[in-house]
């Protein structure tokens, strides 16, 4: 869960950004209008969270799981969808796993997701 109050002030940071988000995550964004160009990338980086949580890690781990090693995109029906990379990819598959679902909801200014492995 993240609040947007929070973010709106980290996400004006271009490295930051750029840090955290691949560019395909902050071209999608530059769809939307400011507002809710910080919606989506406050879900993406929820989305990341959930997904390293559900893989048994972290972001500062000695696995080493970086956050553009996660890249949050969509569907053709704009739902969300996980891309894997490097140590991130190996951690998902080293633990068997062949499918992923992300969910990602908005509401006021909280952000809520959650990841599913199987």
């Amino acid at each position: 869960m993240a609040c947007f109050s929070e973010f709106s002030r980290i996400l004006q940071n271009e490295k930051y950004k750029n840090f955290i988000f691949t560019d395909n995550e902050l071209a999608l964004a530059t769809n939307y209008s400011l507002s809710r160009q910080l919606e989506f990338l406050v879900g993406r980086f929820c989305a990341k969270e959930a997904l390293v949580k559900a893989l048994g890690s972290g972001f500062l781990q000695e696995d080493m799981i970086k956050w553009k090693d996660i890249e949050i995109l969509r569907n053709k029906k704009h739902a969300p969808i996980g891309i894997l990379y490097n140590n991130a990819k190996d951690t998902f598959h080293n633990k068997g796993y062949k499918e992923m679902k992300i969910s990602i909801t908005h509401k006021k200014d909280v952000v809520i997701c959650s990841a599913l492995l199987y």
